[in-house]
């Protein structure tokens, strides 16, 4: 899915934004926006011309990001000057926000998918770690695990081409992002995946490639028959362990 980023001051303006999210929504220009994350500042310390800022090097961060495309409305270049004094608490503010949005399971800002270089690392990592397989009547893929922990399904893996009756919302919007980036591509009545894939969840993984409703951490499987939730379980122990 989509998620659309935007700092705010709840104190300033509030009328401003619950106002701007209903324009948004009956937008039918903007059938790709699925999720919203709103950042605001609770001692009513943002100004415009902070927000401005902010926005702008938040925009600036998620250009960096091959997994996602942004519309083609870009802050100005010259949105977000500000006095070089008043910059750097303005930039740990966009620094929280960022780190906020990976909790929330935005990887809009994550640095494993930001440069070339730093996807290769991070795909290389990946490599040197266990492949789990998931597969079934038109489906089979195979996944690794990057080393922040996201879900690395490999190109090459095939996905059933129509999903069952209890296929996910959330699923199927995912699956139709990748469709219509080419990242699944339809290949002799198979959906293959033309490149690595970085999901959020090991059960968002699985429910795209299956095209139903599914436990991840049961479905996907070692060579020896262990789920990935049985391999976690032997990883926790092992660092208790350790410690």
């Amino acid at each position: 899915g989509t998620h659309l980023v935007w700092p705010s001051n709840c104190l300033n303006e509030p009328d401003h934004l619950t106002s701007r999210l209903p324009n948004h929504r009956r937008d039918k220009s903007k059938s790709y926006w699925t999720d919203t994350i709103v950042f605001v500042s609770q001692n009513d310390s943002l100004t415009k011309s902070h927000v401005r800022y902010v926005e702008a090097l938040l925009v600036r961060a998620a250009e960096r990001n091959p997994r996602w495309e942004l519309p083609q409305n870009r802050p100005k270049e010259h949105a977000g000057n500000l006095p070089a004094e008043e910059r750097p608490w303005v930039e740990d503010f966009a620094e929280q926000a960022k780190a906020l949005a990976g909790v929330l399971g935005c990887d809009l800002f994550r640095s494993e998918v930001g440069s070339p270089d730093e996807k290769t690392h991070a795909d290389s990592e990946a490599a040197a770690l266990e492949t789990f397989e998931y597969s079934g009547k038109g489906f089979s893929a195979k996944m690794r695990l990057s080393s922040t922990g996201r879900f690395i399904v490999l190109a090459g893996s095939l996905a059933r081409t129509k999903p069952t009756g209890a296929f996910p919302r959330k699923a199927a919007e995912i699956r139709e992002t990748l469709i219509q980036r080419e990242v699944l591509t339809e290949r002799e009545g198979s959906l293959v995946f033309s490149a690595d894939y970085t999901f959020s969840s090991v059960s968002s993984a699985a429910a795209v490639i299956g095209g139903t409703s599914i436990n991840g951490r049961n479905a996907w499987k070692l060579a020896d028959g262990r789920s990935f939730s049985e391999w976690e379980a032997e990883q926790q122990g092992t660092s208790e362990s350790d410690g």
